[in-house]
């Protein structure tokens, strides 16, 4: 793509729509089970790991975005 300047958005409506499609997922499996307080625990620790890893992507891709600014 040499010649053209592509400004790419570093959180894409697509990102965020398959992590919402995965908390609801996840919201729904722990709706459907009648767990005690861990499982829950574990549903909420694994909602957390999926909000942190987009947010540590939209941010690598935020700096790589920046570094090719001039």
């Amino acid at each position: 793509m040499e010649g053209k300047d592509v400004v790419r958005t570093p959180d894409p409506a697509w990102a965020r729509e398959r992590l919402n499609d995965r908390l609801n997922a996840i919201e729904e499996a722990m709706q459907q089970t009648a767990g005690d307080h861990r499982t829950e625990a574990n549903f909420i620790s694994e909602m957390r790991t999926l909000v942190s890893e987009h947010e540590a992507w939209v941010a690598s891709r935020t700096e790589k975005a920046s570094d090719h600014r001039p």
